[in-house]
C-alpha cells in the first residue's frame, strides 16, 4: 500500500470561499484562510452567528474567538460582536468562563495588592508628617504637598534623616 498526500497551509486557502457556504461552521473557518477584507469577513460571520440560537450560538462564538486569536483578529471580532445584536452569556461557555474567572481573579488580586501598597505608603506619610511636626513644629504647605507625592523608598530615607536633622533644611538636603 502506498499513500500520498499534499500538506496545505490553511492560510493559502481562499477564506472568501468559506464565506459562501450556508454552514456557519464553514464560515468560521474563513478567518483561517485568505480574506480580501478581514473586517467585512468577520462581520459576515458574526451576522450569521447572530441567527443561531442557544448553545449553537455560544459554540460558534467560542470557535470564532479561538480561530480569530490564531490569526490576530481578536480585536476585529470583539468590535464586530459589540456592533451586532448578539447576546452570549460567556459565563455559561466552557471555553470563556474559566479564562474570565481567572482574569477577574488576577485583576482582583492585583487590585488588592496595589491598594495594600498604597495604604502602607499613605500610613508611612502620616507617620513622617507626625514626626516632622513633633520635631520642627507645624509643617509648611509646600512640604506637606511634597510628602504627598513621595514614594515609599523616599519616605524611608526621609524618616532615617529625620533622626539626625537639626532643621527642615538639613532634613531635605
Amino acid at each position: 500500500m502506498r499513500f500520498d498526500y499534499e500538506l496545505i497551509d490553511f492560510r493559502m486557502l481562499d477564506g472568501d470561499a468559506f464565506l459562501q457556504s450556508p454552514d456557519v461552521s464553514d464560515n468560521v473557518l474563513a478567518v483561517l484562510g485568505r480574506l480580501r477584507n478581514h473586517r467585512a469577513g468577520v462581520a459576515t460571520i458574526v451576522s450569521r452567528i447572530g441567527r443561531l440560537h442557544g448553545r449553537e450560538r455560544e459554540e460558534a462564538v467560542a470557535q470564532l474567538g479561538i480561530l480569530a486569536g490564531l490569526r490576530g483578529l481578536e480585536q476585529v471580532v470583539q468590535e464586530e460582536v459589540e456592533r451586532m445584536p448578539i447576546v452570549v452569556d460567556l459565563m455559561k461557555n466552557k471555553i470563556y468562563a474559566e479564562s474570565y474567572r481567572r482574569a477577574v481573579s488576577e485583576a482582583e488580586t492585583q487590585g488588592m495588592l496595589k491598594g495594600k501598597l498604597e495604604g502602607e505608603v499613605e500610613g508611612e506619610r502620616k507617620i513622617v508628617r507626625r514626626m516632622i511636626a513633633r520635631r520642627f513644629g507645624q509643617i509648611p504647605q509646600w512640604l506637606d504637598e511634597r510628602i504627598s507625592h513621595t514614594t515609599g523608598d523616599e519616605l524611608e530615607s526621609l524618616s532615617i534623616r529625620l533622626l539626625d536633622a537639626r532643621s527642615l533644611n538639613e532634613l531635605l538636603a
